[in-house]
């Protein structure tokens, strides 16, 4: 890359992204991590040079970006919830219908009086270090089957949360580490994508953790296991929400009425898709 002028490197960028319709945001967002300016400032000094340090960066980054990795990875950051989460390989980006679990999980538990949740499968610790923020009182454990993720949920705690004692990060196979505790709000994202489906995905989507992705022959291994383990982890009128894949609301629901499940129904996401299984159990 010869441009050497933040107007030049970001024309320079988008052209080498001609496929992905957010193309000029990545640039940007791009560009500002390689020099450390913000946006405000690239826009209002479209002349200022980069140096060659900040253009092999940003050149390199771009090149990542190009060949479909994901932006969050490169730029380590990912908004949920409007707070900023650390995100790297280890752990699923977090996505804005996953902000519909942390919905339904905060409705369940915030009339409670320190309210015990459980965040299963939580890669980098987003949905439960939301409730904790939402709800201080709460006494919210993480866990995951995959101690690298575990790693990015302590770390986004260590940044959100500090020392709080009544949050905690576990390395767990779904339940096994919980033999006898009980909690009045359990809130899932666990694989769901069925096995079939995986290689026609987006290289952007494949670029993340399998483990986090694949959910078996019909999508729905992990969420039977959930569901069918959860009444033995919940307290009487606790609440489990489990966010699944397109076309999976009836047959997750159903499994919630038999495994005991009241109150049992889905939410849809933003394009309309029932995105968020939940019941109570009675």
């Amino acid at each position: 890359m010869a441009h050497t002028t933040l107007d030049e490197a970001l024309a320079w960028a988008s052209s080498q992204m001609q496929d992905n319709p957010s193309a000029k945001l990545d640039a940007m967002l791009l560009l500002c991590k390689a020099t450390g300016f913000s946006r405000e400032f690239v826009i209002a000094h479209g002349a200022q040079t980069i140096d060659d340090v900040e253009e092999k960066t940003f050149a390199a980054d771009i090149k990542r970006r190009a060949a479909g990795f994901p932006l969050a990875y490169i730029t380590k950051k990912k908004e949920f919830f409007g707070i900023s989460f650390y995100v790297d390989e280890r752990v699923l980006t977090p996505r804005p219908e996953t902000e519909l679990l942390v919905q339904r999980a905060y409705e369940a538990a915030v009339d409670i009086k320190n309210p015990k949740i459980l965040d299963l499968c939580c890669g980098s610790g987003c949905v439960g270090l939301t409730l904790a923020m939402l709800i201080k009182d709460a006494d919210v454990t993480l866990a995951d089957i995959s101690a690298e993720a575990a790693k990015v949920a302590i770390l986004n705690k260590s940044m959100l949360v500090g020392e709080r004692s009544n949050v905690s990060v576990a390395t767990s196979d779904l339940f096994s580490a919980f033999e006898g505790e009980l909690f009045d709000v359990v809130a899932s994202n666990p694989p769901y994508i069925p096995s079939r489906d995986i290689s026609g995905l987006a290289a952007e989507v494949r670029s993340e953790p399998m483990l986090a992705l694949d959910g078996g022959v019909d999508g729905l291994s992990l969420i039977r296991k959930i569901i069918e383990e959860a009444p033995k982890h919940l307290k009487p009128k606790g609440t489990l929400a489990v966010e699944i894949g397109a076309g999976q609301a009836k047959q997750t629901m159903e499994l919630m009425s038999n495994a005991g499940f009241k109150q049992v129904s889905a939410i849809e996401d933003y394009s309309g898709i029932e995105r968020i299984a939940s019941g109570v159990l009675v």
